[in-house]
């Protein structure tokens, strides 16, 4: 290679390594802007996010499930498939299983045992709701080591007012039954570090089966009222919910817009120093080549 060449190669990766090292010197002033207002957002979301009333509503929802839950079993009662026969009629078909308390449905199959013959159940599960996180680690430790802002987001519960996730996150969301649609998918969740999956995994946050009562007598038809009567106060106090959570919501995508700010300067100055790396490679290469030609 001639030297003019090496020159030239050498003179135009100067020139880019300046204006890359230039345009570092140039990104403290923005990060810190976003980093002032990433602070002034998240002291109110942290406030809201630490109001009693949400962690009762949610202890007042999980406790009317308990109840339905135990009302269920009294309809079930000492059933065993070939054995005994459930105390009230139940649902056989999941499909028909419209409770807004249920997650996923299953079917306990009919049975022809030697002495009887038990009919086909259908049972939902019943978890817990929550209030959870939407929590993306990278935007939070404000890091950028790879072009992925958003990676490995878990959903962590908000327990009480003593959770250290309080005012982090993009979103505080209601999962109903463990569950949240994001606009795309359901997010089901199964434990309190907000592990998630498109499927349902494991047995975190459930309270037990729910049956469908759907006769048996006066007995059975007053525990399938007890049950629908519950299931509208959990629908009534799902809907005080909002009141809480629409202002944090405001607050932390707010924070959240902030804090892609952040990742993308500090995405720009690691992409920028690799950079500069390889040129001051190549540099040392051509003063120094390993080759002739």
């Amino acid at each position: 290679m001639s030297s003019e060449n090496t020159q030239f190669i050498i003179a135009d990766l100067e020139i880019e390594k300046q204006g890359l090292i230039e345009n570092n010197q140039v990104l403290p002033e923005p990060l810190g802007i976003a980093q002032t207002y990433i602070t002034a957002y998240q002291i109110p979301a942290e406030i809201l996010d630490k109001t009693e009333s949400i962690f009762n509503i949610i202890g007042q929802i999980n406790q009317k499930k308990q109840e339905i839950v135990n009302i269920a079993a009294l309809g079930i009662g000492t059933f065993s498939p070939g054995i005994g026969q459930p105390t009230c009629d139940l649902e056989s078909n999941p499909n028909n299983l419209d409770s807004l308390v249920i997650s996923e449905t299953g079917i306990i199959p009919a049975f022809s045992g030697e002495f009887i013959s038990t009919p086909q159940i259908a049972f939902g599960v019943v978890r817990q709701d929550s209030v959870r996180v939407e929590f993306y680690p990278r935007l939070e430790a404000q890091e950028a080591p790879n072009d992925n802002a958003l990676e490995n987001n878990i959903y962590p519960v908000l327990q009480n007012s003593s959770s250290s996730f309080a005012g982090k996150g993009k979103e505080t969301i209601l999962f109903a039954n463990a569950t949240y649609f994001d606009g795309a998918i359901n997010i089901r969740v199964w434990n309190n570090n907000g592990d998630w999956d498109t499927t349902w995994d494991g047995n975190d946050n459930v309270i037990g089966n729910y049956y469908k009562i759907v006769g048996g007598g006066s007995t059975c038809v007053g525990w399938a009222s007890s049950i629908t009567q519950l299931e509208n106060e959990i629908v009534a106090l799902r809907n005080q919910l909002p009141q809480f959570l629409n202002p944090i919501k405001g607050f932390k995508n707010k924070k959240h817009g902030y804090q892609l700010r952040v990742w993308g300067y500090k995405r720009t100055e690691v992409t920028n120093n690799e950079i500069i790396s390889i040129i001051n490679s190549m540099i040392s290469t051509l003063n120094n080549p390993p080759f002739t030609s």
